[in-house]
């Protein structure tokens, strides 16, 4: 399945058009709530997951990653963050990544579903990151639906 993260990442740079689509304003009908995340990770851990949407032109401010985890909702939401490849092929969208000898996400976090095998973002390209087979780019938005 392609998605494209060039239609799903978008560097901060404000490049919409007409049907670019925009992250939910956080308003008192849909102020954040407290998450209760239910998806394990290998070690045991919960953790919220973000289901890319395909083909979508998303532009905008977008949301933490805290406040995405927050969000009380099913339609799909703008996030920046910091998007990290370990070593095993699996892709976070991080607020901060902790750069030591195998660098990692800190919490919060989202486990990132649904990327393309064939994404070229950590290959080459602005911002990419590269340290002990861990890849980063920083400044990336997301845009999916965030799951508890």
């Amino acid at each position: 399945m392609f998605i494209g993260l060039i239609a799903a990442v978008t560097v901060a740079c404000g490049a919409g058009g007409p049907n670019a689509v925009k992250s939910p304003p956080l308003s008192a009908a849909t102020s954040p709530a407290p998450a209760t995340p239910t998806t394990s990770t290998p070690s045991g851990e919960t953790t919220a997951t973000l289901t890319l949407e395909a083909l979508v032109n998303a532009d905008g401010p977008g949301l933490s990653v805290s406040d995405a985890i927050a969000y009380v909702g099913v339609e799909p939401l703008l996030v920046n963050g910091v998007l990290l490849k370990q070593v095993d092929g699996t892709i976070w969208l991080c607020a901060v990544v902790l750069k030591s000898s195998s660098p990692r996400c800190t919490e919060p976090r989202l486990l990132v579903k649904n990327s393309a095998v064939e994404d070229h973002t950590f290959v080459s390209g602005e911002g990419l990151h590269v340290l002990g087979g861990v890849r980063w780019v920083d400044h990336v938005q997301l845009f999916g639906v965030v799951r508890h």
